[in-house]
């Protein structure tokens, strides 16, 4: 049987051959034209096909589960773009993706094709150096590609731009993604019982400047172009209501050098800061006002310096410094009438300063520091 069939194909060539000779001129002009005209329809319907497939985005449209991905595509800045322009798998590659997808989850749509860092480096490194120059030297790529933590090795573009599938805009899953800042919660006061994206208060598009009063204070210009400072704080109106600063503000307005929402419950732990955030770690040092405390007295820095403005109010010195000379001269020179009416608060300890006869150095000092000493 096998032999029959495999004798009649051979036959085949030989028939058309006998065939085809037997025909006249314009028969087989016609046939030619019939057969180019086939391979050519062929040809116009399978590039259609393929370029279908590779480059119109109704392809992946036709599928139920991209209705959702797609509105968010439409509005993003790749809207203009090709799905194949960053989804590139190979046809075995798509072939098991589409099968896994129908057979194994129809309902609901997974991460389903990779986009190396690559594919993103095409457009928006080679495609635009001058304009990536400045997006690479924003804080949240600087932290985020150039730190040195070994978890952040090989990050990913689409790490962060994708979680709001194919929007690419951040969302407040973001940062608190699986692995990444999940930990991360507001405990200060009643912000903690708000939902209060990342980006509200962590500028993540701010230029870092090695040259701003936060370098200044924070000492790493990168965390002073991230961290919050008063142009974000003060951007919630209840905060305006709270808070005035002083101008000028010796902090450079910096509030991420005193608070941290998410380690801080209330904004007095603020105060812990002032000696270790790298700022006045030898206050006594200062000046001799800061010497000759009791223990205890030197960490309560808002004892004196009242939070947000900072200045000492030299009116109420007499109200701890009671066993002072009201009549000497020095003592009436910087005390106001109406100091000894003033109410009389609780000192933590008895707070006395080093001798007045430092008085003349003080204020030597105060006056090549550019500081002035308070009447």
């Amino acid at each position: 049987m096998v032999d029959r069939i495999l004798g009649a194909l051979a036959s085949i060539p030989g028939r058309l051959s006998t065939w085809a000779a037997n025909l006249t001129a314009p028969a087989l002009a016609v046939i030619g034209v019939v057969v180019m005209a086939g391979v050519g329809a062929g040809g116009y319907y399978a590039y259609r096909t393929y370029d279908y497939v590779q480059h119109d985005n109704a392809f992946c449209l036709s599928c139920h589960l991209m209705q959702k991905p797609y509105e968010l595509f439409a509005r993003s800045a790749h809207q203009g773009l090709s799905c194949k322009a960053c989804h590139q798998p190979t046809l075995i590659t798509r072939s098991r993706m589409a099968l896994r997808q129908i057979v194994e989850n129809p309902k609901e749509l997974t991460a389903h094709a990779e986009v190396p860092n690559e594919r993103c480096a095409h457009c928006h490194i080679d495609g635009d150096p001058k304009k990536w120059r400045l997006i690479a030297n924003s804080a949240g790529h600087k932290v985020h590609l150039e730190s040195k933590d070994p978890s952040l090795k090989g990050l990913q573009c689409v790490k962060c731009h994708s979680v709001s599938v194919h929007e690419f805009a951040p969302i407040d899953r973001t940062c608190g993604q699986s692995g990444c800042h999940e930990d991360k919660k507001v405990l200060l006061g009643r912000m903690s019982n708000l939902t209060i994206h990342c980006a509200a208060c962590h500028n993540f598009l701010a230029p870092v400047n090695t040259a701003s009063g936060g370098t200044a204070v924070l000492g790493n210009e990168v965390q002073a172009a991230i961290l919050p400072d008063q142009e974000e704080c003060l951007s919630c109106h209840q905060m305006r209501a709270l808070v005035t600063m002083p101008d000028p503000d010796p902090h450079k307005g910096v509030c991420a050098a005193c608070h941290n929402p998410h380690e801080q419950k209330t904004p007095a732990e603020a105060v812990r800061s002032c000696t270790n955030a790298g700022c006045h770690t030898q206050a006594a040092g200062l000046s001799p006002m800061h010497r000759g405390l009791e223990p205890g007295v030197l960490e309560d820095c808002t004892w004196c310096h009242k939070a947000h403005d900072f200045k000492v109010d030299a009116t109420r010195c007499l109200d701890c410094h009671k066993d002072l000379d009201r009549d000497s001269i020095t003592v009436r020179a910087h005390v106001w009438p109406d100091t000894s009416a003033a109410a009389t608060p609780t000192p933590p300890g008895s707070a006395q300063h080093e001798p007045a006869a430092w008085a003349p150095f003080v204020a030597r000092r105060l006056s090549l520091t550019g500081m002035e000493m308070l009447p």
